[in-house]
């Protein structure tokens, strides 16, 4: 579930909140050409988050804006298989600045973004993946001592009349900062 509000408190000033949960517990099996394994896959976690920013008109189609915010969530998350298998319980705060630029009317908005953010975590967690049938594993690990860095351009479509329209949107995210 994922809310997602702004409000235009000016001409050029606005606020955004963001809020997300997500509950999900599944069980089931896995087969290969020789043994059927069970897995487990379960995921519970919050996230909230709120901002505000400048926005300006560029003429009469184009919009540059620029939104900084923080939120904090937690993540409560289980997986066990032949393929993956870990346990992450940490809270997290993310802080975060996005410039965008946008070509708006009444109708449509094609808006580019690009989000710079920072992730710190509370707790110590790693996940591994792979390890069985002779394939090699690897260990994915956060640190409570680290703060990642990520990038993430995303390309945003809306459609709809003027204030209540419809949102789509295709997004990268990039981490210089997690070495695998």
């Amino acid at each position: 579930r994922n809310l997602q509000v702004s409000h235009a408190l000016t001409e050029n000033v606005g606020v955004m909140f963001n809020a997300n949960y997500r509950n999900r517990n599944q069980t089931g099996t896995f087969t290969d050409s020789v043994k059927t394994y069970n897995t487990v896959y379960k995921n519970q976690s919050y996230f909230f988050e709120g901002g505000g920013g400048y926005y300006k008109p560029l003429g009469d189609l184009a919009v540059f804006d620029i939104f900084t915010g923080a939120g904090f969530g937690n993540i409560d998350f289980l997986t066990e298989s032949p393929l993956i298998s870990g346990k992450v319980n940490t809270n997290f705060y993310r802080f975060f600045v996005q410039p965008d630029l946008g070509v708006t009317n009444e109708y449509v908005d094609f808006i580019f973004s690009l989000r710079i953010s920072s992730v710190s975590f509370s707790d110590n967690a790693t996940i591994k993946v792979g390890g069985f049938e002779g394939l090699d594993s690897m260990n994915i690990g956060i640190s409570n001592s680290s703060l990642y860095n990520f990038v993430e351009p995303a390309i945003t479509l809306r459609t709809g009349y003027k204030w209540i329209k419809a949102h789509v949107q295709a997004k990268l995210v990039l981490s210089p900062s997690i070495e695998l």
